[in-house]
């Protein structure tokens, strides 16, 4: 009948759009926090070359690469 052929249709339509909508909102999510991420990864180094640059000769021969 042509009430349930409308009515699938408009399931199928909602269930498509659903999930577009959740492919973007997904995408855009990862894309933030990696955004974040990197941020996060710049102000590390950032850092740790300060505190390289302001140690001494004597200190920098005693410190180990990994240290």
């Amino acid at each position: 009948d042509s009430v349930a052929l409308n009515t699938a249709y408009a399931y199928a339509t909602v269930l498509t759009v659903c999930t577009l909508i959740l492919a973007i909102l997904h995408h855009l999510y990862f894309y933030h926090v990696q955004c974040a991420g990197m941020r996060l990864r710049i102000a590390m180094c950032h850092m740790i070359y300060r505190k390289a640059l302001r140690l001494s000769n004597m200190a920098m021969g005693k410190t180990t690469t990994g240290q």
